[in-house]
């Protein structure tokens, strides 16, 4: 139960911490970006300006080669039925063929401003036609792309580290919660056996009166009492056996389906009694390696539960089946009413629902509670679910 704290713990921490970096890599990321462009923009003006300023005879001389070939600016212009009748002149060094090709390509884009082959355009109408500036942007994506690349190794980094000290506090954090869970295991341990010894001598002694005086009402609600007290103390020093760190099951290979049918035919006269419509459907030569004794009490709780909470003439049906390669175990029946809200807290212990308390179940709480214990000791799922709010299903998935 603690780890199961202290996972949930570190599950939750860490998601928000990985929230909170992914939004500032992302925050971050778009203020460069914005940035990068704002630069460039800034050059394609200055750009435009110097070729109004020199006109097209003494701009050409101004631009320069970058490492990839290409100028670092160059323009540009088209009439109006979209033929280029000017295109800047660059020394023999420079990659003119490529030139052309991003002129040709942003020339056919109907963008007025983006990006083409790491070279920021422009495009202006004029009078004759149109201009379009080229602003070679290469070392500016690369450092934008670096310093992306910075930012994710530094919050991979920061989660790292958040990761080791949410791991150190999360065992410091539940350390409180798994010593007041062990105390209170303890008590239910060293209560139940305390009250085991005297209950068991005053139903001794009410069976003797029982038969003594047969009629006799408080001898009667006497015996009733004791019993219901001593079911109680079973189930909690049942409980208490699961939860304890030194206990071992024995594990071994076993016919799973011969244990829950035997123990799903001992339900078929009480089910009789109570007026409920029992069947069991179970497959047949399965085997499972586990604990025996444990798959029975787990049947047994789920069935008497069913029988118990039912509504007047309920359906009551129990299934074993395989599925791929897992053992499922369901136990479906139908009741008055219960509260989707209400499932996950049906697993805590001493826990009843309204519908219990208002009901003459002689319920305890403590069922469904072991059967989370047994089911997760065999490193199983239990899944508890209503389709209508006027059923119930136990799934149990081995």
């Amino acid at each position: 139960m603690t780890r199961k704290v202290q996972r949930r713990f570190m599950l939750t921490s860490l998601t928000a911490i990985s929230i909170i970096l992914l939004m500032l890599v992302v925050c971050i990321g778009i203020f460069d970006y914005h940035k990068m462009l704002g630069r460039l923009d800034q050059h394609l003006h200055s750009v435009e300006a110097q070729y109004l300023a020199f006109g097209k005879a003494e701009f050409p001389r101004e631009a320069l080669i970058s490492s990839s070939g290409l100028p670092l600016f160059w323009v540009a212009e088209f009439d109006k039925a979209g033929e280029c009748v000017y295109l800047s002149e660059f020394p023999e060094q420079s990659n003119r063929n490529m030139v052309e090709q991003i002129t040709e390509a942003v020339s056919a884009q109907s963008k007025d401003i983006g990006f083409c082959e790491e070279c920021r355009f422009q495009k202006k109408n004029t009078a004759v036609g149109s201009r379009i500036i080229f602003v070679e942007a290469s070392r500016s994506l690369t450092q934008f792309h670096d310093s992306v690349r910075n930012l994710i190794m530094l919050a991979l980094i920061a989660w790292g580290v958040s990761w080791l000290i949410m791991f150190r506090m999360a065992r410091w954090m539940v350390r409180p919660y798994e010593e007041a869970y062990e105390s209170q295991k303890r008590f239910v341990s060293n209560i139940s056996h305390d009250l085991k010894t005297p209950l068991t001598v005053i139903r001794a002694d009410a069976d003797v009166l029982k038969g003594i005086y047969p009629e006799d009402r408080w001898v009667n609600d006497i015996h009733m009492q004791s019993g219901k007290m001593s079911e109680l103390i079973e189930e909690m020093l049942l409980l208490s056996r699961l939860q304890e760190k030194e206990n071992q099951m024995t594990w071994v290979d076993f016919p799973i389906s011969d244990i829950v049918e035997e123990e799903a035919q001992l339900f078929v006269q009480m089910a009789e009694i109570k007026k409920k419509k029992y069947s069991y459907e179970v497959q047949p030569m399965l085997t499972y390696h586990g604990e025996p004794k444990a798959i029975r009490n787990v049947t047994g709780i789920l069935l008497d539960n069913a029988i118990r909470y039912s509504d007047d003439n309920g359906i009551v049906r129990l299934k074993l089946f395989m599925k791929g390669n897992r053992i499922i175990l369901t136990v479906y029946n139908t009741v008055t009413y219960i509260s989707r809200k209400e499932l996950p807290r049906l697993t805590e212990r001493f826990y009843r629902s309204d519908t219990a308390r208002n009901t003459e179940t002689n319920s305890h709480g403590i069922g469904l509670p072991a059967v989370e214990e047994i089911v997760r000791a065999h490193h199983g799922e239990l899944i508890l679910s209503t389709e209508d709010e006027q059923s119930f299903l136990v799934t149990i998935k081995l």
